[in-house]
Order: structure tokens, then C-alpha cells, then sequence
């Protein structure tokens, strides 16, 4: 299905578009390196100050929305390492045959292929590679001291090459469009340490994130496994909601990530703030040494990457929090409301909680995100963003 460029609503285009490629579970370790590369390009969105969604296997390897409820805009990522040479022009527009011995699309035809179906919603197509790029350059400069050449910046003769042969691969009538925003570029991503490269990227982001008391492994083994999980997460996409749940990493997920690997004493302080609203609204007193006692137990398991069932339970809850009534958090018995509010939702990550944890050790869930869903809702950056 194909869209003009006109189509003004780029969030059901997202969705109704059949992707080109659609990648199974089983195909996971070839996303190694397209994910340390998408974990940097979020940690550089989020370092900016505007809302955005990283959506990992989506149409293409990486796709940078603008926006991650109202996306109107999208940078499409085509990632690709080589073990040696450069990419020439030949190669970035060579067909191989299909089973069928039909051509299949050239690595510049992918990304064309994203103007076609998406039109003017294309802010940005590039193709990534740790290797360099072999082209004329129209300003006689060697293009490999270039890290990012825009197709427009090469010379005149080649590029009437590539469109030629991008006319003929689309059938086109007229030169492609969405020349001025295809670009090569050249990731500092080393092919065989990239995993190393990355970590310094995440401890670098923190630095700037936190006081330094975020444990960099082990938040770099976080991040490591939610990308893979976007990456191979398969399910029923009905709208962007479920796309960017299934797929997305967002500004707010990665702040509440953040937020949720705190330094001992800054746990010992949430827990006091907890234990303080208990004693006001009068839980009984056998109560309120379980919520404590699970709670605690929440803060520390809840830092392992590998817990999937605690990981999904707290995407869960997430959501549920964005959805709650405003009134549930401006009441004073605020978490005896959250929890009746979170007890009464039917969701199956919520009984795998019940059927592998001890009694209500959903509720210690529950008390410890309501207060990080308030204070990361009412956080400078936040009242910034709203703006």
C-alpha cells in the first residue's frame, strides 16, 4: 500500500504500511550491531530536548520517529557492517536475484523505497555502515574523509547514475525524488567491538544523566536488553500504541529506566517517602511490613535485564499509570488508590507476577512506580517538555 505525499496522517501509515522485510525471533544474533547502533542514536535523542520513538525492525533496521505519540516525521536507518573495502556505487546499487530470479531491491533502493511508501513524512534516509564510501565527491574532496555525504554532495556525473538506475529499479517517469535527504555515513561503531563502543557511549550519557552512582555494566546490559526484546517482539499491531509498545523505546521509557537503577541510598530515601504515605493512610500494621518488605524486594531485582517476566510487568504498569485518572494522584490516599486501581486491571503480565512471586508482591510494584510515575511527571524536564 502506498501513500502520496500528501497523506497527512503519518501515525496510520505506520501502522497500515506493509514493512519490506518482516524478521523472526530466531534471526536475533544478526541484530547485534544495528542495536548497539540504535542504543546510541536514542541515547543521543535523549539528550536533546525534544520527545521522540526509536522503533527497532520497523519497516527498517531503525527508525527515528519525531514524536512519540504524534509522530510526523521519520529518519529511517538502513544498518550494514563490512568486514573489509569500502561501499562503491556499484555495490550500494547492485540487484541480486530473488529464488524466483527476479531482481531484488539495491541497498539505495530500500531506503528510496521508504519515499515512495511514506512521501513527504521522510525527514531523513541513511544508509550506516562501520565501513567508508567510495564515491566522487563534487567538490573533488576523498570521500572517505567524509563521515556523512548527502547524494547531493556527489558528483554531478555519478549522480545521474544513481538516479538513473533508481528510475529504472521503480520504473519511474522522472528523476527520484528525496535526493537532498538520502545520505551515507560512516558510524564510529568498531564491527568487532562494538558492544565495548557502546558502553563507553552509555557511560558517557550518564554522566551527564545522574550524580555517576548509576552502575554503568549494568545499566549498558539493560539497555542491551530491551533493544533485543523490541527487536524480536512479535504481536498484534492494531495501531501506533501497540507499535511502539511491541517496538518502540520512547523518551519516557528510557527517563523511567533512569530512574528506576538508583544508587542505594537513593532507594533507602524512596523507601522512606513510601513508608511515610503508609503510616498516613493507616494501613494495618501487617500491611504495611509487607508492602515495605516487598517493595524492597522490587528495587532489587528489578535491576536484572534477563528478568523478562518483571520486565514486562513493569511495561505493564507503565501504561496503566499513563492511563490512570489525574484524581487517583492528587488524592491523599494516593496509594491505596493506585493499588485498587492496578489490582482491578485483567492482564496476564500481572498474573505471571502472582503465579511466580509471594503474595502481593504486585503491590510492592505498584507503590514504588507510582511514586517514580509522579516524580518523573512532575520533573523540571517535564514541566519543560510541556511547554
Amino acid at each position: 500500500m502506498n501513500y502520496s505525499s500528501e497523506s497527512p496522517d503519518f501515525s496510520h501509515q505506520l501502522v497500515d504500511v506493509r514493512p519490506r522485510e518482516i524478521s523472526g525471533a530466531t534471526s536475533s544474533n544478526r541484530f547485534a550491531y544495528q542495536g548497539s547502533f540504535g542504543l546510541c542514536l536514542t541515547l543521543e535523542l535523549h539528550e536533546g530536548k525534544e520527545d521522540y520513538c526509536v522503533l527497532f525492525d520497523v519497516h527498517d533496521d531503525i527508525l527515528a520517529l519525531n514524536h512519540s505519540t504524534l509522530p510526523t516525521k521519520g529518519r529511517f536507518y538502513q544498518v550494514k557492517s563490512k568486514k573489509n573495502g569500502n561501499w562503491t556505487r556499484a555495490a550500494l546499487l547492485k540487484q541480486a536475484l530473488g529464488k524466483d530470479k527476479t531482481p531484488l531491491p539495491s541497498i539505495l533502493g530500500k531506503l528510496y523505497d521508504h519515499h515512495v511508501k511514506f512521501g513527504n513524512h521522510v525527514e531523513r534516509l541513511t544508509f550506516v555502515s562501520n565501513a567508508n564510501f567510495s564515491v566522487k565527491m563534487a567538490d573533488s574532496t576523498p570521500s572517505t574523509d567524509h563521515t556523512s555525504i548527502c547524494l547531493n554532495a556527489i558528483k554531478s556525473d555519478e549522480l545521474k547514475q544513481i538516479c538513473d538506475h533508481l528510475k529504472q529499479e521503480f520504473s519511474l517517469t522522472s528523476s527520484p525524488a528525496g535526493i537532498g535527504c538520502t545520505f551515507l555515513e560512516t558510524t564510529p561503531l568498531s564491527l568487532g567491538d562494538h558492544v565495548t563502543h557502546c558502553e563507553g557511549r552509555v557511560s558517557d550519557f550518564l554522566e551527564k544523566q545522574d550524580d555517576g552512582t548509576i552502575p554503568v555494566a549494568a545499566f549498558h546490559r539493560t539497555l542491551r536488553t530491551e533493544v533485543q526484546r523490541r527487536s524480536n517482539r512479535e504481536g498484534r499491531i492494531s495501531d501506533l500504541d501497540d507499535l511502539i509498545k511491541l517496538r518502540g523505546l520512547t523518551r519516557k521509557q528510557l527517563q523511567d529506566m533512569i530512574n528506576s537503577v538508583k544508587p542505594k541510598t537513593a532507594q533507602n530515601d524512596l523507601i522512606d517517602l513510601i513508608r511515610a504515605q503508609i503510616i498516613k493512610e493507616s494501613f494495618p500494621l501487617r500491611k504495611q511490613q509487607e508492602l515495605i518488605a516487598n517493595a524492597r524486594s522490587f528495587l532489587g531485582k528489578r535491576v536484572d535485564p534477563t528478568n523478562l517476566i518483571l520486565l514486562d510487568a513493569m511495561e505493564r504498569v507503565r501504561d496503566e499509570l499513563q492511563r490512570a485518572p489525574t484524581s487517583i494522584f492528587d488524592s491523599a490516599d494516593i496509594l491505596t488508590q493506585t493499588i485498587s486501581y492496578l489490582e482491578t486491571s485483567s492482564h496476564r503480565e500481572f498474573d505471571a507476577i502472582r503465579r511466580h512471586y509471594p503474595d502481593n508482591f504486585l503491590h510492592g510494584i505498584f507503590v514504588v512506580m507510582s511514586y517514580e510515575h509522579e516524580i518523573s511527571e512532575t520533573s523540571p524536564q517535564s514541566e519543560e517538555k510541556d511547554q
